[in-house]
C-alpha cells in the first residue's frame, strides 16, 4: 500500500499561505482488499524532516478511518513545516508517506517596507529596482511582495517563480495579499539585483462592465516587497523597498486586461531592458512613497492559488485568408497568449480571436477589447510575450515582419493552479468531445477567479455562472481553495453590501457619476446571489472540511436574512415574488424576439431558489452541530415549501403557471411538491419536451436542473435523448460544428457555422458546461445524499457501448465502468477507495455495498 498526495489546505506544498486554520488530507492506493488499519499517526517537523524537528505528534489514532485530519497546531512565522503520515496496519505493516511541507508566512502585522510608486514621464510602465551585496553563503531567501495593480519580480534580470499576473484579481478595497518566493538557489555570495516591473491590471487598467473604465481603484501603480537572507552561519538580514530604490521607464507601454500590451525597445524613453543587469548609476526616475492608502502592515498571507502555464500549443496550421491575413489557428480554445521568436529587428502585431467567418479572421464579438499584442524593437535570439494581460482566442492574425514560419509560435494556456479530479470516457466520440469542451471551458475561466469568459471586454466574476456550474467545477478539478479564495473576496463584498450578493465578485468600483455599484441595480437575484450559500456546500461534499465550511456559513446567513427581508416586503409569506429577477437567462421558451428573458415565472425560480438556500443552511448548521439554527432553518424550509406548493401547485399536482420546462425541473429537483402531486408533474413535464419535439428550451437556470430532474421521474431515456441530440439546440450540436468549448448561448452559431449577431456571444462561457455534472451523477452514478455521503445509482443507455468514469473526493478515488455486453446484459466494476464501503444502486432495482478495492457485479434487465 502507498499514502500519496499529500495535501494542506487542499493545495500541494503551499508557501507562504495563510494558515490560520490546517487542514491534511492524503489518498491510499495500490492496497489489498484485506488490508485494514489499525491507527493513524500524524507527525510534525519544524524545518528539517528529522525525529529532532519533531513539534507535534498526534500519537496513535484508532479506528481513524479518514483520509484527513485536523491537527490541533498553531505554526510558527516563516517556518517551513514537513509532515507525514503513518497507517498501521492490522497485519503489523506500517506505511509511511514520503513527507510533504507548508511554509507559513510572516507574521500578522511584521512588515517594515514601504510603499514604492515611480513618476515615470511617458506611458511606459516603470521597473522599480535595487541592487545588493551578500558577503556570506545564504541557507534561506525568500522574497515577499505585493502590487497594487500588477508586477513581475526579477532577480539579476530573471523572473522570479512560474506564476504571472500576480497577485492576481481580487476586491482591492477589502482584500490585500502578499505572494511568497523561495529564491534560495538563485542566489549566492555577491553582487545581486532585485526588481520589479509593475503594470495596470484589474486595479488600474481599464476594467468593468460595459467596457470598463481606467483607474478604478487608483491611479497609481504600487509595490511593497521584502527580502529576507538568512545565512549559514545563523545571522540574518532584510532588504525591503524604502527609500534607497531607484525606477527607470521600461519597454512595455499600453497594457490592460482587454486591450492587451504594446513593446516598444526603440522608444527613448525606455531605459529599462529586462534580462540586463542596470548598473546603479544608471539615470532614473523619483519615487515617492504615499501615505493615502492603506498601510503595508495590513497585507494578509495569500488565499488565492497562482496563475501559472499549465500547457503549450504548436500552431496547427497556418494559412492565409482570402484577403491576405496571415493566420494561427491552434484548432482549440486557449486561454493565455502566444510567445514569438525574434531574432533580430521586429515590427510585429498579433491580434486574437474566436473564429473565422467566411474564411476571414473575426472578433466583433469581443466588443471593444482590442485584444492585441504589438512589438518593436531588436532581439537576439529571444522569446517575446506579454507580461500583463491575456487573451482567449482560437485564432491569431499576425502582421508585420516575423517570418510566417509555425516554430516561431507557441501559444501558452494560463490558468489558476488546479489539477484534475474527475474524468469520463465513453464509447463515443462526440460524447467525449462535448466532455472535454466542458473542462475546457472551466480550464480558460478558472484565472484568479470564475469568469464568465476570457476574451471580450467582461471577464468578470459571475456569481450565476458559477452558481450552475459548481458541482460540475469540483467533480472536474480540485476547486476548493480555487472556490473558498473566491468566496472570501465574495463576502467582503455582500458585507459591505448589507447582505445582498452582488452579480459578480470582485465588485468594481462604479464610475464617480453611476448612481450604483451593479448594472441591474441594488437587489439581489436569485441564483446568482445563492452562490453564497451553493458554493460552500459543493465544495463540503468533496473535502468534508468543517472549518472552511464554518468559515463561510456568516455569509450563508446574512444571504438568507437579505432574501428574508425582500419576502417580507412582498405580499405573500415565504415567497420571494416581489423583486426583478434575471431568473432562466438566455431561455429559448420566450416567442418574444431578441428576448434574454425566458417565459418561466421568476417568482417560481426564485423561491424555488428561497428555500434550496434555506435547505443549504440547515445542512450546514447540522454538520456543524448548530442545533438550534438547524431547526430554525429546517422549519423555515418547510414554511417555504409548504407555501410554494400552496401558491404555484393544484392539489392534483397541476402547475398553475406558464408551463416551462425549467419550472418543472425546478420543482422536481428540489422536491418542490406532494408524493401524490409527482405523477402528475412528471407527465406535465414530459410535454413540455414534445411541445419542443423532443429538444431542451432551457437557458442559464433550468439547463442546471433538466436532465437531473428528468431522471427523478424515471424519464432517463428522455434525459439520453436530450443529451445525445444532434440538433439545435444541444450540446452536440455545438460539438457537431465544431466546438472546442462551450458556448454562452444554444444559438451562438447557426446551422451554417454563422455567429449570431448579437453583442453577448462568447464562444468560451463554462455555465452550459453544467450537463457534465450530470454525466457524473447519472451517466456514471456519483451522487451524493443529504448529508453530503456518496451512493453510487448509475443510469445507463444501451445507446453508449460502455462508460468509465472516476472522481477524486476526501475518501480517495472512485471508478466506475458499466458495459454492454447484450442489450439486456451489463457488466459494472466499481473500484472503492481503501477501508471504504459504497452503497450501489443497479439499474434493475438491487442495492448492495461494495467494498475497498474492485467489485463485479452483472446485471440482467428485464
Amino acid at each position: 500500500m502507498k499514502i500519496n498526495n499529500l495535501q494542506t489546505n487542499h493545495i500541494f506544498q503551499p508557501l507562504g499561505w495563510d494558515f490560520s486554520s490546517l487542514h491534511f488530507s492524503w489518498e491510499c492506493s495500490d492496497f489489498e482488499p484485506q488490508d485494514s488499519s489499525l491507527y493513524t499517526r500524524i507527525r510534525i517537523f519544524k524545518n528539517n524532516f528529522a525525529a529532532s524537528a519533531l513539534v507535534f505528534d498526534s500519537q496513535p489514532l484508532y479506528s481513524w478511518n479518514q483520509p484527513f485530519y485536523e491537527p490541533n497546531f498553531i505554526p510558527e512565522p516563516c517556518i517551513r513545516y514537513y509532515w507525514q503520515v503513518e497507517i498501521a496496519l492490522l497485519n503489523k505493516q506500517h506505511i509511511f508517506s514520503a513527507p510533504t511541507w507548508f511554509e507559513t508566512a510572516r507574521a500578522k502585522g511584521d512588515w517594515p517596507a514601504k510603499w514604492l510608486t515611480a513618476h515615470v514621464e511617458n506611458q511606459s510602465m516603470p521597473f522599480i529596482f535595487r541592487n545588493f551585496t551578500t558577503n556570506k553563503p545564504i541557507r534561506k531567501a525568500r522574497l515577499y511582495a505585493y502590487g497594487l495593480g500588477l508586477y513581475e519580480a526579477y532577480l539579476d534580470g530573471n523572473k522570479v517563480g512560474k506564476e504571472y499576473l500576480s497577485p492576481g484579481y481580487h476586491s482591492y478595497d477589502f482584500i490585500n495579499e502578499y505572494q511568497t518566493y523561495d529564491i534560495t538557489e538563485f542566489l549566492s555570495a555577491g553582487e545581486h539585483q532585485i526588481g520589479f516591473l509593475l503594470g495596470n491590471g484589474w486595479y488600474m487598467g481599464r476594467f468593468s462592465f460595459g467596457g470598463g473604465y481606467e483607474n478604478l481603484y487608483g491611479n497609481k501603480k504600487m509595490l511593497t516587497a521584502i527580502l529576507s537572507l538568512e545565512f549559514t552561519d545563523g545571522t540574518s538580514k532584510e532588504i525591503y523597498t524604502d527609500s534607497s530604490w531607484k525606477a527607470l521607464g521600461s519597454n512595455i507601454f499600453l497594457n490592460n486586461i482587454y486591450d492587451g500590451e504594446s513593446i516598444d525597445t526603440t522608444s527613448p524613453k525606455s531605459s529599462a531592458t529586462l534580462k540586463i543587469l542596470i548598473p546603479s548609476t544608471h539615470t532614473t526616475e523619483n519615487s515617492l512613497f504615499p501615505d493615502t492608502l492603506i498601510s503595508p502592515a495590513n497585507l494578509k498571507p495569500r488565499t488565492d492559488l497562482p496563475i501559472i502555464k499549465t500547457k503549450q500549443y504548436p500552431v496547427k496550421n497556418m494559412f492565409y485568408t482570402p484577403s491576405g491575413d496571415l493566420i494561427l489557428d491552434f484548432e482549440e480554445m486557449i486561454t493565455g497568449w502566444v510567445e514569438c521568436y525574434l531574432d533580430g529587428y521586429g515590427e510585429f502585431q498579433l491580434q486574437y480571436g474566436e473564429l473565422l467567418q467566411n474564411g476571414e479572421f473575426y472578433r466583433d464579438n469581443l466588443r471593444t477589447a482590442k485584444a492585441q499584442f504589438s512589438y518593436k524593437g531588436i532581439c537576439t535570439q529571444k522569446w517575446i510575450r506579454p507580461h500583463f494581460t491575456y487573451y482567449g482566442f482560437r485564432y491569431v492574425k499576425v502582421t508585420g515582419t516575423l517570418p510566417p514560419n509555425p516554430q516561431n509560435f507557441t501559444a501558452f494556456r494560463l490558468m489558476s493552479a488546479l489539477h484534475e479530479t474527475g474524468n469520463i470516457q465513453t464509447s463515443r466520440k462526440e460524447i467525449d468531445i462535448l466532455f472535454r469542451n466542458t473542462k475546457r471551458s472551466q480550464e480558460c475561466n478558472f484565472f484568479s477567479v470564475p469568469t464568465d469568459c476570457p476574451q471580450r471586454d467582461e471577464r468578470l466574476g459571475w456569481t450565476g455562472d458559477i452558481c450552475i456550474f459548481a458541482r460540475t467545477a469540483c467533480f472536474h478539478m480540485d476547486s476548493a481553495a480555487f472556490l473558498n479564495h473566491y468566496l472570501i473576496n465574495l463576502a467582503l463584498e455582500q458585507k459591505a453590501l448589507h447582505g445582498l450578493v452582488p452579480l459578480y465578485a470582485p465588485l468594481p468600483k462604479p464610475k464617480p457619476s453611476a448612481d450604483t455599484d451593479q448594472p441591474l441595480g441594488k437587489i439581489g437575484f436569485c441564483a446568482w446571489g445563492d452562490s453564497i450559500t451553493v458554493l460552500p456546500w459543493e465544495i463540503y461534499l468533496r473535502t468534508h472540511n468543517k472549518q472552511m465550511l464554518s468559515s463561510h456559513f456568516p455569509a450563508m446567513s446574512a444571504w438568507n436574512n437579505y432574501v428574508n427581508l425582500r419576502v417580507q416586503l412582498g405580499g405573500k409569506e415565504f415567497l420571494w415574488d416581489n423583486d426583478h429577477q434575471l431568473a432562466d437567462w438566455l431561455a429559448l421558451d420566450n416567442p418574444k424576439e431578441n428576448s434574454l428573458a425566458g417565459l418561466t415565472d421568476t417568482g417560481l425560480v426564485a423561491s424555488a431558489y428561497y428555500y434550496y438556500s434555506t435547505l443549504l443552511c440547515q445542512q450546514t448548521a447540522h454538520v456543524l452541530d448548530f442545533l438550534k439554527l438547524e431547526n430554525d432553518y429546517k422549519i423555515q424550509a418547510e414554511q417555504i415549501r409548504n407555501a410554494f406548493i400552496q401558491e404555484f401547485l393544484s392539489p392534483s399536482g397541476s402547475l398553475n403557471r406558464v408551463q416551462t420546462q425549467t419550472s418543472y425541473a425546478l420543482i422536481l429537483y428540489f422536491e418542490l411538491h406532494l408524493p401524490e402531486q409527482k405523477a402528475q408533474l412528471c407527465k406535465e413535464f414530459y410535454a413540455t419536451l414534445q411541445k419542443y419535439n423532443m429538444h431542451l428550451s432551457t437557458g442559464f437556470i433550468g439547463t442546471r436542473f433538466l436532465l437531473p430532474a428528468l431522471c427523478k421521474c424515471q424519464m432517463s431515456k428522455e434525459a439520453y435523448d436530450i443529451f445525445l441530440s444532434e440538433d439545435y439546440p444541444g450540446w452536440l450540436h455545438e460539438v457537431k460544428l465544431g466546438a472546442t468549448s462551450i458556448w454562452e448561448r444554444w444559438d451562438s452559431l447557426d446551422k451554417h457555422g454563422r455567429i449570431s449577431p448579437t453583442d453577448m456571444n462568447s464562444l468560451n462561457h463554462y455555465a452550459y458546461g453544467c450537463v457534465a455534472g450530470w454525466m457524473y451523477e447519472y451517466l456514471c452514478g456519483f451522487r451524493f445524499d443529504k448529508e453530503g455521503n456518496l451512493f453510487l445509482a448509475p443510469m445507463p443507455d444501451a445507446r453508449l457501448g460502455y462508460a468509465e468514469g472516476k472522481i477524486s473526493t476526501y475518501q480517495g478515488t472512485y471508478k466506475i465502468k458499466w458495459e454492454y455486453n447484450t442489450q439486456t446484459h451489463l457488466r459494472f466494476q466499481v473500484s472503492v477507495p481503501f477501508q471504504t464501503t459504497l452503497p450501489v444502486y443497479l439499474p434493475n432495482g438491487k442495492q448492495l455495498i461494495a467494498h475497498s478495492g474492485e467489485n463485479h457485479f452483472d446485471v440482467v434487465l428485464s
